[in-house]
């Protein structure tokens, strides 16, 4: 989602409100999801949220209805991923390249966090499992790779 605001509270806020209006129009998901920065030509900053998701994904035309009702700019793309593991492996990855950018601007971009979840995001063999990232992490280095 295009057009983020500049500070993490107001960035949550819309991204709650995305999420709640679309479980009222029918697309119930959970979520995690980061914000990321793109410097400007003009060397200010521009922010957009990339999300993974599960459950009831809508069509880009919702989704981007819903976003821009919220705060956000116009822009807003669906892409499917996969099954459960193969996301949370999707995240894995997004983890370990977060490494070579900007990681102290990356943790002030997020309020100190690499990813913000919904409260059952984090799922395993489609189970939910509780703790967040650290319970997965530790699951997914028990599952031998694919």
């Amino acid at each position: 989602m295009t057009r983020a605001p500049e500070g993490i509270a107001e960035t949550a806020a819309w991204m709650r409100n995305v999420r709640r209006n679309l479980q009222r129009r029918g697309f119930p998901l959970e979520w995690a999801w980061v914000v990321e920065c793109n410097e400007r030509r003009d060397g200010r900053h521009a922010h957009h949220v990339h999300a993974l998701a599960h459950g009831s994904i809508p069509p880009e035309h919702v989704l981007s209805d819903v976003a821009q009702r919220a705060g956000f700019g116009a822009v807003a793309e669906v892409r499917r991923v996969g099954h459960a593991p193969g996301a949370a492996r999707y995240l894995w990855a997004a983890r370990e390249k977060w490494r070579t950018i900007d990681l102290p601007h990356r943790l002030w971009t997020n309020g100190g966090h690499l990813q913000h979840s919904s409260r059952y995001f984090w799922r395993v063999d489609g189970e939910h499992v509780a703790g967040g990232w650290k319970a997965v992490s530790r699951v997914l280095r028990e599952q031998p790779a694919d």
